[in-house]
C-alpha cells in the first residue's frame, strides 16, 4: 500500500489547525472526533498518522452515522 503522507505534529494541533486540516483534506468527521484522534496518536501511538488513516477514520465515522449496524459483526 502506498501511503500519501504523514500529518506532522498532529497530536499538537489546535482546534483552528484541525478545522483547517479538515477542510484541506475534505473530511466530514466532527471536530470532537479529530481532537480525540489527536490525543490518541499523541498519548498511545506516539507517532503522527498517515493521511490515509485519517481518511479511513472519516469513512468509518460516516458509515456509523448513516447505519449503526454497518460495522456490527454478523458471525465469528
Amino acid at each position: 500500500m502506498n501511503y500519501q503522507g504523514v500529518v506532522r505534529n498532529f497530536g499538537q494541533y489546535t482546534q483552528q489547525q484541525l478545522e483547517q486540516m479538515k477542510t484541506d483534506l475534505g473530511l466530514t468527521v466532527s471536530l470532537d472526533t479529530l481532537l480525540f484522534c489527536a490525543t490518541h496518536y499523541r498519548v498511545y501511538e506516539r507517532r503522527d498518522p498517515y493521511i490515509d488513516e485519517l481518511r479511513m477514520i472519516d469513512a468509518l465515522s460516516q458509515a456509523l452515522e448513516t447505519d449503526v449496524n454497518a460495522l456490527t459483526p454478523t458471525e465469528f
